[in-house]
């Protein structure tokens, strides 16, 4: 259950800062497909 808390969290996180997914994955060196799996 806690995995999807992070994942909804993340993503608030993300929209609130106006960040895309491919902005995201840049800085953090991580790709689109896995924060995108950790998203949903």
């Amino acid at each position: 259950m806690r995995e999807l808390k992070v994942g909804r969290e993340l993503r608030q996180r993300r929209n609130e800062l106006g960040l895309s997914l491919r902005e995201v994955a840049e800085l953090t060196d991580l790709s689109i497909g896995f924060l995108s799996q950790l998203e949903n």
